[in-house]
């Protein structure tokens, strides 16, 4: 017998989660909330995001975001010295301070260099990393030119799963980590401890009279870091919940043959946030976090502190994520407050940045197929184009984006190799908002005026209707 497929009815997608709570579909479709600050599937957007997961991030073996960035395409980043030296990232060829640093939402940098410390945050602490490409200004504030990272730590889940990892290396380099994830009646969990240890090797081994930098030593690099986050669904679409991330590390390097100087580095970031769905299409979030960036150099043969750049931030954000059959809405404020605490003087030692903002995307259009067999063989696949491109084989919901009127063609096959007749259907979008203009010449007159409404809509759906509202009247 032929097999018979059915078009289930097309709708919008939309997913409400909290930025700490990105998630990953089965079906290799991630959902990604750093393009939009909206949970988005990756196949809707239009703007170039890489994610990394855990296990490409277990499979790579580097120890430090730095070293995981490094090879993504787009991304080229610089170090000095030693493990756990002064680290820089530059995307699509802007500067190392025009890309910003998120962990589980909040921003972590230094203000006085304009980079977070990139070499101290250890890969063992993170469970995802979003990476968005090329200007995100408007989302993000005038720092996120190049672009945006954004790690989340690691999370829990249902049951209890403990973990743990030893590792050893060239250079007397040393690496553990352990910890737990997991879940039960409303709560989850997650904590993770690690310490990292190099002796190291000298970084300038080159002597001669033009290496004033030069210094026999080995240069070392010793870490101790931690994450945690604890979150609670009190009722459904409502949840608590808090994040912590702590690495405190130091790093040797060379600054010529009669010192011995020292690194010592603080990177944190806390935040608590509280999610609200208080109907099925509007969610409420609140959070509010402190980053620090705390750098420290010292001479260990005198035991002097050299320098000293400390950037405490604090930042909160109420955030209202609503969605309708025009498309998603996204309605936040943003506070931003900066402190510096430097062993050089600023003229201007602290900042706060208050922000407003708002965004619409068009929700796409999601395709489900399901397919039966009247005979006994069975269904073998069921296969689909859009708009006459390349054959597909359906194994989950796909998702249509793009502006404009789209045929989808489909058909099954079963076991005994029987084909279904081409079917085929069209998923229309319009994400192209109306306009309507008004003849009024903004003039004075002695009698009444009549004013004309025009309306046109470029999208394709056409204008189902204006509205207009008098000054000072409460109905349109």
């Amino acid at each position: 017998m032929y097999p018979r497929l059915t078009p289930l009815a097309a709708a919008f997608s939309f997913a409400f989660l909290t930025p700490a709570h990105a998630q990953t579909d089965t079906n290799l479709d991630p959902i990604v909330v750093t393009a939009t600050r909206q949970p988005t599937r990756s196949s809707e957007l239009l703007s170039d995001v890489t994610v990394v997961e855990r296990q490409e991030i277990d499979e790579a073996g580097q120890s430090t975001l730095i070293e995981i960035l490094s090879r993504q395409p787009g991304l080229q980043s610089a170090a000095n010295g030693a493990p756990g030296g002064v680290a820089s990232l530059f995307m699509r060829g802007t500067n190392s301070n025009q890309v910003v640093l998120l962990i589980d939402g909040i921003r972590v940098s230094s203000a006085t260099t304009g980079s977070p410390g990139w070499s101290r945050i250890p890969t063992s602490q993170i469970e995802r990393i979003e990476i968005l490409r090329g200007p995100a200004s408007s989302l993000y504030g005038a720092d996120a030119v190049g672009g945006v990272i954004q790690v989340f730590t690691r999370r829990g889940g249902e049951g209890f799963h403990p973990f743990a990892d030893v590792g050893a290396g060239s250079y007397d380099t040393y690496r553990a980590s352990a910890g737990f994830t997991g879940g039960a009646a409303g709560w989850r969990y997650a904590l993770n401890a690690a310490t990292d240890y190099s002796k190291g090797f000298n970084s300038t081994r080159n002597p001669g009279p033009r290496n004033f930098n030069y210094n026999a030593d080995r240069d070392g690099f010793r870490q101790n870091s931690i994450s945690g986050n604890l979150a609670y669904t009190f009722a459904k679409g409502h949840e608590a919940g808090v994040n912590v991330f702590y690495s405190n590390g130091r790093n040797d390097y060379d600054s010529g043959p009669t010192t011995d100087p020292r690194s010592d580095q603080v990177v944190s970031s806390y935040s608590a946030y509280l999610s609200d769905a208080f109907t099925s299409n509007w969610t409420s979030t609140l959070r509010a976090g402190r980053s620090t960036d705390d750098a420290e150099d010292f001479d260990q043969r005198t035991g002097r502190r050299t320098s000293a750049f400390k950037t405490s931030q604090n930042q909160y954000v109420w955030q209202n994520d609503i969605a309708t059959g025009y498309g998603n809405f996204l309605a936040a404020l943003e506070r931003l407050e900066q402190d510096v605490d430097s062993t050089t003087a600023y003229t201007v030692d602290s900042r706060s940045i208050n922000s407003a903002l708002a965004g619409w995307r068009a929700g796409a259009q999601e395709v489900s197929l399901s397919a039966v067999d009247a005979g006994d063989a069975g269904v073998q696949a069921v296969l689909y184009t859009i708009d006459g491109g390349s054959q597909q084989t359906y194994t989950a919901p796909f998702s249509v984006a793009d502006q404009g009127s789209h045929r989808i063609v489909y058909w099954a096959v079963d076991n005994a190799g029987n084909s279904e007749t081409l079917r085929g259907g069209y998923v229309n979008i319009d994400a192209v908002a109306p306009t309507v203009t008004a003849d009024a010449d903004g003039l004075w007159h002695n009698s009444d005026v009549l004013v004309h409404l025009s309306g046109a809509d470029a999208g394709g759906s056409g204008l189902a209707g204006a509205q207009y509202r008098l000054q000072g009247a409460a109905d349109w």
